[in-house]
């Protein structure tokens, strides 16, 4: 028997797309689903009148508008706390599901794990750059396999996958996001059920991710990628690895995350000789701090 999936979309504004995200949804092979839409206060009526006109064949969907705009972090959280199913996902309402049975796909394998997340494309416009941006994940077997390719790949597309709140609650874990980051803030949280729980990557089903670096504030991404980088090391630092393990993560997370970092400012280090150094004074930094 089929388990009830719930697909939680927070929305702002976006009725085009939105419209093509509820046709991608609703249109799964995989059918059990109770799929939960929270519109943020979006002005005007397109957004609630898109969603309307799904409902009126289609019982499956819930629509809230809420009074004010709180933000995103609670449109997320609201959806989440309107889930009846031990099994949910988030689905952005910008993004394509590109694989009609991406459900049914992730679904063999929803009651063994606590996240199940497909692969990916990523767009810009109506171009897509990168296909399967996730493949680096391809060769993962082990719990440990997917601890360290994460640290190595850290791109928090896994996020939009299935979660079982059942073994999440086993485990302790929560939906917890750091919300003073405007960027980053799933982080923490991703590394936590990469720690802690199990995952498993479906790489033959995608979901279209939009990517528009045209919107991001760059010296707010480097800040808060500063604090999302010395959390990290600070969580593995307070976890139960033994010190083989740690070191290992420290190693990955330093190399991947140091360069990053120098990468959000490249005008900062106009000359190879300079990037390099700074490099080594940032690696230099951290080690200090761990050790």
């Amino acid at each position: 028997m089929e388990p009830l999936i719930s697909v939680g979309i927070p929305t702002y504004n976006r009725p085009r797309s939105l419209q093509t995200a509820l046709n991608r949804i609703t249109s799964q092979t995989y059918r059990k689903l109770d799929i939960i839409v929270s519109d943020n206060c979006s002005p005007g009526p397109e957004t609630q009148h898109v969603v309307q006109s799904f409902m009126r064949s289609d019982s499956r969907i819930r629509y809230f508008r809420q009074p004010e705009n709180r933000g995103s972090a609670f449109n997320f959280d609201f959806v989440l706390r309107q889930a009846c199913s031990d099994y949910f996902m988030f689905a952005a309402d910008d993004d394509l599901w590109e694989s009609a049975n991406l459900l049914e796909e992730l679904s063999r394998h929803l009651q063994d794990y606590t996240l199940t997340f497909p692969n990916c494309n990523l767009s810009s416009g109506n171009r897509i750059f990168q296909r399967s941006h996730l493949n680096v994940y391809k060769d993962c077997g082990t719990p440990m396999d997917y601890l360290l390719c994460w640290c190595g790949h850290g791109t928090g597309y896994p996020f939009y996958g299935i979660y079982n709140r059942e073994k999440m609650k086993e485990e302790k874990l929560a939906f917890v996001f750091d919300t003073d980051l405007a960027y980053y803030n799933e982080g923490i949280f991703l590394h936590r059920i990469f720690l802690s729980g199990r995952v498993k990557f479906v790489p033959n089903v995608h979901i279209t991710f939009s990517v528009d670096s045209a919107k991001r504030d760059s010296r707010k991404l480097a800040e808060d990628f500063k604090k999302y980088f010395a959390r990290t090391l600070l969580m593995y630092g307070q976890s139960k690895l033994n010190q083989e393990e740690k070191e290992k993560i420290y190693a990955i997370v330093i190399d991947n995350y140091s360069r990053h970092l120098l990468s959000l400012d490249p005008s900062s280090f106009r000359s190879a000789t300079r990037l390099r150094k700074a490099y080594r004074e940032i690696k230099a930094l951290v080690l200090k701090t761990i050790a």
